[in-house]
């Protein structure tokens, strides 16, 4: 099977044919790039800002002269910020996609809402079968991955900016953390409840309707119904959980983000008492404060940041793993291979083989 890719700094278009390409095909293939670009340069022309523009992964299958083209658009980097804290995008699997399972691993939140079909998702302490009405989350650096079982199967992603939801408080209830939804035990959500499947799926499909309107009304309501969407998951994570132990109060982001900032610009191991001291706290204020706000360890956050560093390296370039180990602040090339095996459940070696096929 012929496999080619064309990359931009936005999308990524993969094209798999049984013979080789004819000039109609790369016609047909570049003339949906440049729709693309051509919405991006409207949007530039009457002063939009392109950073918040929603993306859609779409996965097609279009059959002509006995050939099978999958088109998959895909964001590269979801670059989300302070003025652009979340992402929904749309992934439709019609008859004869690719049902092979991606695994990944990012900084920002997740959720997952079953439109139709069935997934199976895979998390490191076990795997969930999820069919239309079902949802899942997935938190930050959180190893995950996904298989779609039944077709045609749609589903809509969110990609959350984990700061954005630890800034979000209450003063009316301030024991709410809706950071929460993502580090609670429950990954995957069964609505067994027609009414509640419904609902959850209607919620959904207003938040996909107005996805890509950038004015003020519309964005204030993606974050009304976002937020909606976030704490009808908690509360069935809790009543699922009765005896789980409650979340903590939500402190202010802007405590351990000299912290968060040290991570993201070093490639090296840093150690909880280099982190307290950007921070101005003890050690042990420090890791509380940490693991209160964020929901996971700060030596755990800066671990997972880490390998996903190395991950990216493995397929992006051609360095040997044992440099690229010593780059990304391993202490050897087996210590890189242990931590690969718990989270992407394969050597490095292997990982860069499936991600380079």
């Amino acid at each position: 099977m012929r496999h080619q890719a064309w990359k931009s700094s936005s999308l990524r278009q993969t094209v798999f044919s049984l013979e080789p390409p004819t000039i109609f095909d790369l016609l047909c293939s570049f003339d949906v790039y440049f729709r693309q670009l051509l919405s991006v340069m409207q949007a530039i022309s009457i002063g939009q800002n392109t950073d918040s523009f929603v993306y859609f992964r779409k996965t097609k299958d279009i059959r002509m002269r006995k050939r099978k083209q999958d088109i998959v658009y895909q964001k590269l980097a979801y670059r989300l910020s302070e003025g652009n804290p979340f992402r929904i995008m749309e992934d439709v699997y019609s008859d004869g996609a690719d049902k092979a399972a991606f695994h990944d691993m990012h900084f920002e939140n997740e959720i997952g809402i079953m439109l139709s079909g069935k997934a199976r998702r895979y998390y490191s302490e076990g795997q969930y079968d999820c069919v239309t009405g079902d949802a899942w989350t997935c938190g930050m650096w959180e190893p995950h991955g996904i298989r779609i079982l039944e077709e045609p199967c749609r589903i809509i992603i969110i990609v959350v900016w984990p700061p954005f939801l630890a800034n979000m408080h209450f003063p009316e209830a301030p024991s709410v953390s809706m950071l929460s939804a993502f580090t609670q035990e429950q990954k995957v959500f069964h609505f067994k409840d027609p009414v509640s499947r419904k609902s959850l799926i209607g919620l959904s499909n207003s938040l996909l309707a107005i996805a890509s309107d950038m004015s003020p009304h519309a964005t204030v309501r993606k974050r009304l119904l976002l937020s909606e969407l976030i704490l009808r998951l908690i509360e069935s994570g809790r009543a699922s959980h009765r005896h789980a132990k409650s979340p903590r109060p939500c402190k202010h982001y802007s405590l351990i983000s000299p912290a968060m900032d040290l991570v993201f610009k070093s490639k090296a191991q840093i150690t909880n008492v280099e982190a307290a001291r950007h921070c101005s706290m003890g050690e042990d204020q420090f890791a509380r404060t940490f693991d209160g706000v964020m929901g996971i360890s700060f030596s755990e956050f800066a671990r997972r940041h880490r390998v996903n560093g190395a991950a990216n390296a493995l397929a992006s370039t051609d360095l040997p793993i044992k440099e690229i180990a010593n780059e990304w602040g391993f202490t050897d090339q087996s210590h890189m291979h242990r931590l690969f095996q718990k989270y992407y459940s394969c050597p490095p070696n292997e990982y860069r083989k499936k991600r380079s096929g």
